[in-house]
Formats: C-alpha cells, sequence, structure tokens
C-alpha cells in the first residue's frame, strides 16, 4: 500500500480570497441595508404628514376657538399632542417614537400670500423632512425628502 505525501485542503491564500469577498459582499449588504432603513424613515414621515394634515384640517373644522394669533407646536415625543395647542390643532394626532412635528398656523392671515399652515414632519435618525405648506389664498405644497440638519431634541 502506498500513501501520497500530497496534502489536501485549501491554501492559505484561497482562504483569504475567499474571506475578502465575504467581506465585500457584507459591507455592500450592509449599505443597502442603511440606504433602506433611511427609504423607510422618510416613508414613515411622509404617512406622517399625511396624518398631520389631516388632523390640522378636522382640527379647524371643530374648533371655534382658535386664539386670534400664531400658533406653534413643536413636539418629538412619542404619543398623542402634549400641549393644549397641539391638541387643539392635531385632536388625535399620534406621534410614533423617534418622530418630530413642527407646525404652525396663523388664523389671522388675510393676505393671500401669507403663510396660513406650516407643518414639517421627519424621523429623527435621519436628516431628511418633509415639509407642507399653505397659503391664505390656497396655494399648497408639499415637499419630500428636504435635508435638515438640526437636531431632533
Amino acid at each position: 500500500m502506498q500513501h501520497d505525501n500530497e496534502a489536501t485542503g485549501f491554501t492559505l491564500v484561497e482562504l483569504l480570497v475567499t474571506v475578502a469577498i465575504l467581506l465585500i459582499l457584507g459591507a455592500l449588504a450592509l449599505t443597502g441595508f442603511e440606504v433602506y432603513k433611511e427609504q423607510a424613515y422618510v416613508r414613515v414621515s411622509e404617512e406622517l404628514m399625511g396624518n398631520a394634515r389631516t388632523a390640522l384640517e378636522a382640527g379647524k373644522q371643530d374648533s371655534e376657538t382658535f386664539p386670534s394669533g400664531m400658533m406653534t407646536v413643536d413636539q418629538n415625543a412619542a404619543g398623542p399632542m402634549a400641549d393644549a395647542t397641539g391638541q387643539l390643532l392635531f385632536p388625535g394626532l399620534v406621534l410614533p417614537k423617534n418622530f418630530r412635528v413642527f407646525a404652525t398656523h396663523d388664523p389671522s392671515c388675510a393676505v393671500d400670500s401669507c403663510l396660513e399652515d406650516f407643518i414639517q414632519t421627519r424621523h429623527c435618525k435621519t436628516n431628511k423632512k418633509t415639509v407642507y405648506f399653505r397659503t391664505y389664498g390656497g396655494i399648497e405644497a408639499t415637499t419630500f425628502n428636504v435635508d435638515d440638519a438640526t437636531s431632533c431634541s
């Protein structure tokens, strides 16, 4: 019986190439996942904007007791609107965790170019926000994926 002294298995170079390929694929997957997460945050922010607009319209229809001056809401805590102004402007709106809503409403607007409603929503783990505004004259616009360098706190 004759034995070959030939070694079997992988060489060190083959193992290093395999590990390098796996690391590159892992890095690509991680980058893709980060992009996917940011897109999901932006989509939920857009959905929150729709809910905020609906709640604002409901608040304007339900309330005859709006103050005559500018109303401002700025909340980044999860749950229903915390202060009285937020509850008046956005009845029933509930913020998810890690989101911020900033809004103003000026019921004293009487000129077409006056900014009557302004709402911005953003997820606190991204620097993209969704912005909506409406003038007294009825011009409305919604902008998506706007860069925002401010913090959520």
